[in-house]
């Protein structure tokens, strides 16, 4: 509601949360206005990673919880990793991704003013590492072959590691 001469112009001004402030004259004949407001929302890429193959994991879901207001959102990452959000700047934000069969990661994060670009890698629940060295001296052991129920599950690099897959829960 509103009041004016409707001789003069007056000034309108749109606000809005996560908007640009909008203002401008309008004419003292006019009925109606079109406002168009532009997002002042910043955009978080999210992109996420098996730590063993560098591969997207493909079944991640991110969702970022704004701490001020207890708003959240989520995404699916898509075939490359990526989730993308747009959230409001200088806001603090609580970040979780998960994903069947990897560790879950959670993270607080500062959205400055400007787009962010963050990367994460997944450790597999499965994941078992061997580290083989030499009983005399304690030094890394290259290329020892490491079997498990009797096949081959790898050798190992020059660091003496071996990292595979095991099912949990299992002798």
């Amino acid at each position: 509601t509103y009041s004016h001469s409707e001789d003069d112009a007056f000034l309108l001004e749109v606000k809005k949360t996560g908007y640009d402030d909008w203002d401008e004259m309008v004419d003292e004949d006019d009925t109606s206005v079109n406002v168009y407001l532009t997002s002042d929302a910043d955009t978080l890429l999210v992109y996420v990673f098996d730590a063993d193959t560098i591969e997207p994991v493909r079944d991640a879901r991110v969702k970022v919880i704004a701490e001020s207001s207890d708003e959240s959102k989520s995404e699916w990452v898509n075939s490359n990793g990526e989730a993308e959000f747009n959230l409001i700047p200088d806001e603090t934000y609580d970040l979780e991704i998960t994903a069947s069969g990897y560790e879950t990661v959670s993270r607080t994060i500062e959205m400055d003013s400007g787009d962010t670009t963050l990367r994460y890698w997944l450790i597999s629940t499965d994941r078992f590492s061997f580290k083989i060295r030499n009983a005399d001296d304690q030094t890394a052991v290259l290329n020892a072959s490491v079997y498990i129920d009797g096949s081959l599950a790898g050798t190992t690099g020059t660091a003496g590691i071996l990292t595979t897959q095991l099912v949990r829960g299992r002798n």
